[in-house]
């Protein structure tokens, strides 16, 4: 691990096609933008929510206005994940926003602006969780509940209701997740297990979590609020490490075997190699990652968690350094510049120095990519 990097001594210059995915992460936890999907959220890398959507409809449902499969614009900052829907303009507009409050608690609100005279109403989901995920949970809460523990088999009220209130918690094998509604409009938690109606749960059995049919006022906006607390449990200390002191003696005739190049998904476009010392990734310290600006923090972030994943810890700096030690993350005009970086959507350069690695993209798009070459290499 100390000099897996050796052989790469040289320059990687590569060019992707895939989309960065839009996320906020919390401690434990992440929701990403899955496009027509909606919103996905893990927990301790297990994926419990993996859909979201947005409907507009006519009050009996004989006419659709909108639906959120088709995918949102995003935009995302440090701490907020926007997605702007793709609302006819004549119509209104409608945003989605998550925000993160603090690394336990996220805000997911809803804001709704209807301009058109037809009657309209609004079905918001916020999750369509995976059951297998669930079963065992304790559930309590504020409202109606058909049930104190999701059973293998569903217990449900109603049109499949499994709880309509205020605040539900699940205490869960992952942790506790727990969903308040801000505004005064109630949600609703659906069992779709067993009923071939709901589609949302014909492949894999789900629960739907969300605002039922909300009638739009004519001409005005609406705002709908949830919050949603997670606590993961705590997973088990990693035991003290087992040191031997074990004898050692030369052997006269020994093989070692050549290392090998791994296979690079997408491959690179261009691939320069030269000689060079190996970086090696220290042990005993934090590994310092240093990012252009606030932009490449994804990216960051991103390769944080494989690092992590070796026992390393990681410490992410703010602001260029041409001479700083460590892994180095942008792609400004500037550093572009100075950097063989071609001229195409999603190429960047990796090179891989004794003191540093640079990773320089075309803007943040490249990096992230950079980035992602650089978690194979490790692999």
């Amino acid at each position: 691990m100390r000099a897996l990097l050796g052989w790469l001594g040289g320059w990687l210059i590569g060019s992707v096609l895939m989309a960065q995915p839009a996320l906020l992460t919390g401690n434990g936890w992440e929701v990403r933008y899955r496009g027509g999907r909606g919103i996905e959220l893990r927990v301790l890398g297990a994926t419990i929510g993996r859909a979201s959507s947005v409907q507009l409809a006519a009050p009996d449902w004989s006419r659709g206005y909108y639906s959120s499969t088709g995918g949102a614009r995003v935009s995302a900052t440090e701490n907020t994940l926007t997605l702007h829907h793709l609302l006819a303009p004549e119509r209104g507009e409608l945003t989605e926003t998550l925000r993160l409050v603090d690394p336990n608690t996220i805000e997911w609100s809803l804001w709704l602006r209807w301009d058109t005279e037809a009657p309209a109403i609004v079905e918001w989901c916020i999750g369509v969780w995976n059951v297998a995920l669930l079963v065992g949970s304790t559930l309590h809460g504020e409202g109606t509940l058909a049930t104190d523990q999701l059973q293998a088999q569903p217990i449900i009220y109603g049109d499949d209701h499994l709880f309509e209130g205020r605040t539900l918690t699940f205490e869960t094998r992952l942790g506790t997740i727990t969903i308040r509604a801000e505004s005064s409009t109630p949600f609703a938690v659906l069992d779709g297990r067993g009923n071939p109606k709901r589609s949302w749960s014909a492949d894999v059995p789900s629960l739907w979590l969300g605002t039922l049919s909300t009638p739009v006022p004519r001409g005005q906006s609406i705002a709908l609020r949830y919050r949603i607390e997670i606590q993961p449990k705590r997973l088990p200390q990693t035991g003290r490490l087992l040191e031997l002191n074990a004898l050692t003696e030369p052997v006269p005739d020994r093989w070692l075997p050549l290392p090998r190049e791994p296979v690079l998904i997408p491959p690179p476009k261009i691939i320069w190699r030269g000689e060079s010392a190996p970086f090696v990734l220290p042990i005993t310290q934090r590994v310092p990652v240093h990012i252009a600006s606030e932009e490449y923090r994804p990216a960051a972030d991103a390769l944080t968690r494989e690092l992590t994943r070796y026992g390393l810890e990681v410490r992410v700096v703010t602001g260029e350094s041409h001479t700083a030690r460590g892994i180095f993350i942008g792609g400004s005009r500037e550093r572009q510049r100075q950097c063989p970086v071609p001229d195409r959507p999603g190429a960047y350069m990796l090179r891989v120095e004794s003191e540093r690695v640079l990773i320089v993209g075309r803007f943040t798009e490249g990096a992230f990519y950079g980035v992602q070459t650089l978690i194979q290499l490790l692999q």
